[in-house]
């Protein structure tokens, strides 16, 4: 009995070490898996932090554009002022010659009139005819100075103010394009890591 009892223990402690084997290869499978897992896990994170740096940088070089389109917008507001300042004194030269140009034409008229009227009134004597006449040439001599001044102003209205408003809508455009690029950059590295959002500054923000 006591032979049979050793064999069946011998027996029973071989089993369950068998049993403690094969969970523990269980266990080292469910290790290996977990520890395989964990690798791919941390091998993510890492390029996680690659693409996290690289839009870190992005976000830094966009603040950069942002500021430099900004400064280029004060840029082109001061130029359009200056401009508007420029042909605002243009138009109120053009219009002052054109109110000394009427105010001589009429003057002239005037002058004509009376010559014309004496004439045919009494005559004249040489010393009115002279005088008169000499006026009337000397207005005639300012009005095409004052003529000439018009038009030259007109000429300069006329030529600068399409070339202004050219270079300013050129200036418009690349503001505009500066700040589109800035957008779209700004959009797809919040649409890759929404997280971000929370990093970048609120100046940046409200551009978006």
């Amino acid at each position: 009995m006591r032979d049979e009892s050793f064999f069946e223990n011998q027996i029973s402690a071989l089993r369950h070490w068998h049993e403690l084997q094969e969970d523990f290869d269980s266990q080292q499978e469910t290790i290996r898996a977990a520890l395989d897992q964990l690798k791919e896990d941390c091998a993510e994170l890492e390029a996680e932090k690659g693409n996290v740096d690289r839009y870190r940088e992005d976000i830094v070089r966009m603040n950069d554009d942002i500021k430099k389109a900004s400064e280029y917008k004060e840029e082109i507001e001061g130029d359009m002022n200056h401009l508007s300042a420029e042909l605002g004194v243009a138009e109120d030269e053009a219009a002052t010659v054109a109110q000394k140009a009427n105010r001589y034409r009429c003057r002239v008229s005037e002058l004509q009139v009376a010559i014309k009227e004496q004439e045919e009134i009494q005559g004249l004597c040489d010393r009115d005819a002279r005088a008169l006449v000499a006026e009337v040439d000397e207005n005639k001599l300012t009005m095409r100075k004052l003529k000439a001044e018009l038009e030259d102003l007109c000429k300069l209205h006329w030529h600068e103010v399409p070339k202004y408003r050219k270079a300013l809508e050129e200036q418009q455009d690349r503001y505009h394009k500066l700040m589109l690029g800035i957008r779209n950059l700004l959009m797809n590295t919040l649409h890759e890591s929404p997280s971000l959002f929370e990093e970048i500054p609120k100046d940046a923000r409200s551009d978006v």
